[in-house]
């Protein structure tokens, strides 16, 4: 079954959240995913942001943006901010608004 657009969003900010989690090495991908499967209660092989339910990638986002916070706030506080402009911009063009770039 196809993904809403909004879920696939969702999905995409989950993973740029958690992806940072090991890209920037305060931990190991493989320990990353570990991690993401102990906190949400699945297995190793379950442990797949394509896989989670909306209530599993809050969960997952909120867990990771504290891990981050208490990590690398200065990155986070960025990535914040981006999130909230890509919101707008999807809210924008949900209601049929130009963004000002387009006019």
């Amino acid at each position: 079954i196809m993904a809403s657009a909004e879920v696939r969003a969702m999905r995409k900010e989950t993973h740029d959240l958690f992806d940072l989690i090991w890209k920037k090495s305060y931990m190991s991908r493989s320990r990353a995913y570990s991690w993401m499967a102990d906190v949400l209660g699945l297995t190793k092989e379950s442990a797949h942001i394509g896989l989670l339910s909306v209530t599993d990638m809050q969960t997952l986002q909120k867990l990771s943006a504290r891990f981050l916070r208490e990590n690398d706030p200065i990155y986070l506080r960025r990535q914040e901010k981006r999130n909230e402009r890509e919101r707008k911009e999807r809210r924008r063009a949900r209601r049929g608004k130009p963004k000002f770039s387009d006019l």
